[in-house]
């Protein structure tokens, strides 16, 4: 059932405090500190069995040029890594403890401890798997596999081939499982149910990575709220499936009207939230002209500049004052949209 009503009989909205952004909004850094929690972990066992007398001083030399690596890849993470774009750094991390668990495999001595880095790299998978993307699943699960294979075949202590082929079906089978159904949880989580359009939680994932970019370009993005009107008065006359029907018509059609990079996400009810990167209040303008070219429904709309160094959701509120604003004088409808 389709929620919200007539854009016009909200006004008294206008002036309500800038909506907080919601709980649950993915931190960039999770997957970084995350690793670093792990590898400082790794670490610490490292260095506590090469302090530890052994057998063997090539099992503490082992352990020892472990934590040394684990400790240099933790400041990496805190202080380098996650600069980089698109998290490249993040996946450098990932192939470095491939490469790691390839050298342990290589010098270690015990056959035990040749399976047990097998089953680490399930978990290193695992977590490539929540967190990369699937061509860059892929492209860790080779990396893992190759690191792996040459260890092995460096230091043949598994007692088959069919030991290190069980292993490495292991890792992919659990890893593409485990992205397979974050995939689907994402998607149910992300999207809206109705239209198919990003839903809030989307929204905020969405922008994060072109709000950074937009930090160390210096770039323009325009964020804008679309009412629509008279939507209750629709509702109350054709009934709430033909609502629906309406909405889902509507974004469809939108859909053809936006560009690659712009953003439509469904904010709430008969309400949209719009990210344009890279647009000035002219592109803005006319990102308006196509979507009001592409559906004979009428709508409202309010633009904001998102600025360096505020929420999304600061922008989104003047972008709201500004879109009621609108509805109160009906001859700012037809005039071209401010950027506030």
């Amino acid at each position: 059932m389709s929620l919200g009503g007539d854009g016009a009989a909200r006004s008294s909205d206008v002036g309500r405090p800038a909506r907080c952004r919601p709980e649950g909004s993915v931190d960039p850094m999770a997957p970084y500190w995350m690793l670093i929690q792990v590898m400082v972990a790794c670490a610490a066992f490292a260095l506590a069995f090469g302090a530890l007398p052994a057998h063997d001083d090539t099992v503490r030399q082992v352990d020892l040029v472990v934590a040394a690596c684990l400790v240099v890849a933790c400041a990496l993470l805190w202080l380098v890594l996650p600069r980089f774009r698109d998290d490249v750094g993040l996946d450098l991390a990932i192939a470095f403890g491939s490469v790691v668990a390839g050298y342990c495999t290589a010098e270690i001595d015990m056959q035990e401890s040749q399976f047990l880095i097998g089953f680490g790299l399930v978990g290193l998978g695992v977590f490539t798997a929540y967190w990369r993307p699937l061509p860059r699943l892929i492209g860790h699960l080779v990396v893992m596999s190759l690191a792996y294979g040459i260890g092995v075949w460096l230091n043949p202590l598994l007692p088959t081939p069919t030991s290190y082929i069980v292993a490495i079906l292991m890792i992919w089978g659990i890893s593409l499982m485990v992205a397979t159904l974050v995939q689907r949880l994402r998607a149910q989580a992300m999207f809206d149910s109705l239209t198919g359009v990003l839903n809030r939680r989307g929204l905020d994932v969405a922008v994060a990575s072109i709000a950074a970019n937009a930090a160390r370009s210096g770039e323009t993005i325009t964020v804008g709220l679309i009412d629509l009107d008279g939507f209750k008065a629709y509702n109350d006359a054709h009934g709430h499936i033909a609502g629906d029907d309406l909405l889902v018509d509507l974004t469809a059609a939108w859909g053809h009207g936006l560009r690659g990079g712009d953003i439509l996400a469904r904010y709430g009810g008969d309400e949209f939230a719009l990210v344009l990167p890279q647009t000035s209040r002219g592109d803005a303008v006319d990102v308006v002209c196509r979507l009001h070219a592409k559906h004979p429904t009428p709508w409202s709309v309010g633009f904001a500049d998102w600025a360096s160094g505020e929420s999304l959701y600061e922008a989104l509120s003047r972008a709201d004052a500004e879109l009621y604003r609108r509805k109160r004088n009906p001859d700012a409808r037809s005039a071209q949209p401010e950027i506030s």
